[in-house]
């Protein structure tokens, strides 16, 4: 087993730090006989799921049944097992389904009837009922190699591969927020810009070719108020339609092409928005019509009736 992989898959580069209910983590290299007073004993091995051309770390977590630091509660059954929401999220895996994951270093793959689904969205991770788990790897009925605890617990150094605290993970996470989120404001900017120059752009080129109605009407009489309704206003419906329309096509072309970005990475994120979002952004799309509308409003004024003499000549 590469221990590395394991560490990492296990506790040091979670997705959500609220899904860690625990404090510590100790991994060990020689397990002792019983588990660490205070502590809650589990069994980890990592196997593999293919993404995309991509072999990612899948964690299988054995625990028991009232473990108070995960939510899952896994039936027994070398070939039942609980799937976190990571992999619902990036497969669509539900309950029922048969999941296979791989074990390269043995050339054996192992297959899973899904009986539950965990809140927990750490990595790509397993659930197991801890006796099965054993009895499908051949360990002994006792065997641990894993403790969890919400306080420090007085082990031997010696024997552990590595201890990972809560901290760590908030810290890793804070990490990944911190190299994110200058990429998300500058997408998000980027976005809000070229969306305003296109409407503009689009609704100025309107009454640029409009030019000499707009100075004919005004000719004829007709005031601001009216010249406005003709050739402004009636855009509100087709901009609100639109945006009621794109805006959750949009979203869901999203959804579908976004696992291919992070194919390589085994983690995942939830997608779904709150309908508050949706009405924060068709809000937004509609404030930003009303704003260029009075942009344009200016050009409307700037025309003269002289404007239609000239094309006239």
């Amino acid at each position: 087993m590469d221990v590395q992989k394991l560490t990492d898959a296990a506790g040091r580069r979670p997705d959500k730090v609220g899904d860690t209910k625990y404090e510590y983590q100790y991994l060990y290299k020689y397990p002792e006989k019983t588990p660490a007073k205070d502590g809650e004993a589990a069994y980890i091995e990592t196997l593999s799921t293919d993404c995309m051309g991509y072999s990612l770390d899948v964690t299988v977590i054995g625990i028991d049944s009232n473990n108070k630091y995960f939510d899952a509660k896994p039936e027994k059954g070398k070939n039942k097992a609980v799937i976190n929401s990571s992999l619902v999220e990036r497969f669509g895996y539900q309950i029922g389904d048969r999941v296979i994951f791989s074990d390269f270093a043995a050339d054996t793959d192992f297959s899973f009837t899904v009986t539950g689904i965990s809140d927990y969205s750490v990595g790509f991770t397993i659930f197991m009922d801890i006796d099965s788990m054993r009895a499908l790897f051949g360990q002994d009925e006792d065997y641990f190699n894993t403790i969890y605890s919400d306080k420090a617990l007085d082990i031997d150094e010696g024997r552990l591969y590595s201890v990972t605290t809560k901290e760590d993970i908030t810290r890793g996470s804070s990490v990944f927020v911190e190299l994110m989120f200058p990429l998300v404001a500058t997408l998000i900017t980027a976005g809000t810009v070229i969306f305003c120059v296109v409407m503009y752009l689009m609704m100025g080129v309107m009454i640029d070719r409009a030019a000499s109605g707009i100075s004919l009407i005004k000719i004829f009489g007709y005031r601001p108020k009216e010249i406005r309704a003709l050739y402004l206003n009636g855009n509100l419906l087709i901009v609100a339609v639109g945006a009621l329309l794109a805006v959750p096509l949009a979203k869901a072309v999203m959804d579908a092409i976004y696992p291919g970005f992070i194919c390589n990475v085994a983690c995942s994120m939830k997608l779904a928005f709150p309908w508050f979002l949706y009405a924060i952004i068709f809000t937004a799309v509609i404030l930003v019509y009303f704003i260029i509308n009075r942009l344009l409003i200016g050009k409307i004024n700037r025309i003269s009736p002289a404007e239609i003499l000239k094309n006239r000549e």
